[in-house]
């Protein structure tokens, strides 16, 4: 066999040529990247060229691509162009030697997340070939956390007297944080409005108070913090005298417990409720000191305190029978309000239900005899959520929920106690019972006269439920019952009968001496409402004339608006009325009754000693 050795130096020739770049890489790049950067600043980038000194290349080009957006603003050495976001570097001859490239960037604001750079070094091998090699080393960075503020304390409590308090300004994200301040209220002032403040540091701001010109009472404002690390806002609390008291308190009375309803102050602070068994309270909380639940302050004992708007309270495991007083108080630090007072006592228990099985739910109660007298609750299988326990009972009218003067009745209250909670779309059923008394203090006849009213509705006040059923009866005093459909629960619910005052009774039921006396503000009027309510309502036969009144009086009262001639002969012919409910409301009446008949027997019989000495 005949050898071509010039066709093997050829191959040998091809194949050493084309391995001599991969044998003897003559320029490598590697990028050296800061561990994190923040959005809107600059950060320094490394190029480090390692030239192989035995064989260095006559040319070299760095190309380097920072991600989008990010623009080289100098570097050492300078770049030679840039075009489309590409920077370059060109070296010849002696200046491609080992060196560093060291080039600041600028980073936009919006940047975040994960960055990219990419780059090449490129030149000619000793066979004339390009060679373009990747910048190795970093090739990504990540933004450091955003820019976060932070302010404590959460709440400025300048009490009665302080007129300065610190509070502090942190930046703990990782970027510069740049903040800014506004207060809501002109009495308050800040000794700083705005700043900047790198990562970790902070800056401690006064914030001053006048309360020149302030009137009595809780004040509140805001300060409101925005940045570009967040928002966030410090209450502040000023107190001129003394706290802003709670208002609308209703202390009822409930199941083994006692119910305590209120409103807080537009300024509120805090709640504070201290109870005394049997008596009156006579002492109370002291400015400058603190009570905890469990403390007394005079002959009072703490029993709830709260910061967080609470508006209800449930004193419960109370003696029946027993009579609670109640204080409560707003308070801000050691201040605290005037009291708003009130006193209930507990009502029995007349049934309780422990874990109603959601599955089988709860058949209506009917109980004729004892403190429930009918009142029923039907849960329908499926209604519920989950097991839920149950308390029933009545408590007197005089210790429920107040109404609305244009209500009317009200005199038997039925109070639900529960943890019901029901699925979306579902109700339960109320068998509420109808005897003589409701008819007559609602001044009606029949049962279809009569509505169905649940306390607490909206703006805790008492509102309607739709009635599904009426059955009458006649059972003694008890005349039917009434069904409706329920699903407003607060665990906490009254319910009662009554109907709407008659139109153009805005006498509150006088219809009469109204319309006689011109106005529903007349002192006379107020009497004659007084006389209803604390006397004629609670007995039978007073309870019969109103409901005949409530029937008449309304057309009597159009009659005499109608002929207004007649008013002064009516207010002549009332006052004598009006006389007598005031004698028996003050307690007088059998007295001075007993007084005249004594008077009059005494002459009776003087005349007639008189005569029979004169025969």
């Amino acid at each position: 066999m005949k050898i071509n050795l010039k066709s093997i130096f050829g191959l040998l020739t091809i194949v050493i040529m084309t391995s001599l770049p991969a044998l003897s890489q003559q320029v490598t790049g590697a990028r050296d990247l800061p561990s994190f950067y923040n959005p809107g600043s600059t950060m320094t980038v490394l190029i480090n060229l390692a030239v192989d000194e035995t064989n260095p290349p006559g040319g070299l080009i760095v190309a380097e691509t920072p991600p989008s957006g990010w623009a080289i603003l100098s570097a050492t050495p300078p770049y030679e162009s840039a075009t489309g976001g590409t920077y370059r570097w060109v070296f010849y001859g002696g200046e491609v030697i080992d060196r560093t490239i060291t080039y600041t960037v600028n980073i936009p604001p919006t940047s975040g997340g994960q960055q990219t750079f990419s780059g090449k070094v490129e030149y000619l091998d000793p066979a004339g070939a390009l060679v373009s090699e990747d910048i190795s080393g970093d090739t990504t960075t990540i933004s450091t956390p955003l820019p976060l503020l932070s302010v404590s304390p959460a709440t400025l409590d300048f009490g009665t007297s302080t007129t300065f308090l610190p509070f502090t300004i942190t930046n703990v994200g990782g970027a510069d944080l740049v903040w800014q301040a506004s207060v809501t209220q002109a009495w308050l002032t800040l000794t700083r409005t705005s700043g900047t403040l790198t990562s970790g540091q902070h800056e401690v701001v006064t914030a001053n108070v006048n309360r020149t010109g302030l009137t009595s009472g809780t004040h509140t404002a805001n300060i409101n913090f925005t940045s570009n690390g967040g928002n966030s806002s410090v209450a502040v609390v000023l107190v001129v005298g003394s706290p802003s008291p709670v208002s609308n308190l209703q202390v009822l009375s409930s199941l083994a417990g006692v119910d305590l309803y209120w409103s807080n102050p537009a300024g509120y602070t805090g709640t504070i409720i201290f109870r005394k068994v049997g008596q009156p309270i006579t002492g109370g909380p002291q400015n400058g000191s603190y009570y905890e639940v469990g403390e007394s302050a005079g002959d009072a004992l703490c029993i709830f305190k709260d910061v967080d708007g609470n508006t209800h309270y449930y004193d419960g495991s109370l003696t029946p029978g027993t009579t609670y007083y109640y204080q409560v108080y707003s308070f801000s630090d050691l201040n605290y309000s005037t009291p708003s007072s009130g006193s209930a006592s507990p009502a029995s228990v007349a049934d309780f239900w422990l874990n109603v099985d959601p599955a089988t739910g709860l058949d209506v109660i009917s109980q004729a005899q004892g403190p429930v007298n009918g009142f029923g609750i039907d849960i329908p299988p499926g209604a519920l959520q989950s097991p839920a326990n149950l308390q029933l009972g009545s408590v007197s009218p005089d210790q429920a929920p107040a109404h609305s003067n244009l209500l009317q009745g009200f005199a038997s209250i039925y109070l639900l106690l529960s943890d019901i909670n029901l699925l979306p779309g579902q109700a339960i059923t109320l068998r509420i019972p109808v005897y003589q008394q409701d008819l007559n203090a609602a001044g009606v006849r029949k049962l279809s006269e009569l509505r169905v009213y649940h306390w607490p509705g909206p703006g805790n006040q008492w509102e309607e439920l739709t009635v599904t059923s009426r059955q009458t009866l006649e059972i003694g005093d008890l005349k039917g019952f009434i069904t409706v459909l329920w699903n407003n629960i607060t665990g906490h619910d009254y319910f009662s009968l009554g109907s709407l005052v008659p139109q153009g009774s805005s006498g509150g039921g006088c219809f009469i001496a109204t319309a006689a006396f011109g106005s529903s503000l007349a002192t006379q009027i107020s009497l004659l409402r007084l006389f209803r309510d604390e006397v004629l309502l609670k007995h039978r036969p007073g309870q019969a004339f109103v409901a005949w009144y409530y029937r008449h009086g309304p057309q009597a009262a159009n009659y005499l608006n109608r002929h207004t001639c007649l008013k002064p002969l009516v207010r002549w012919l009332l006052y004598p009325v009006i006389g007598f409910a005031w004698l028996v409301l003050k307690g007088i009446f059998w007295p001075l009754v007993l007084l005249l008949s004594v008077g009059l027997l005494a002459m009776i019989i003087l005349q007639k000693g008189k005569n029979y000495f004169l025969r």
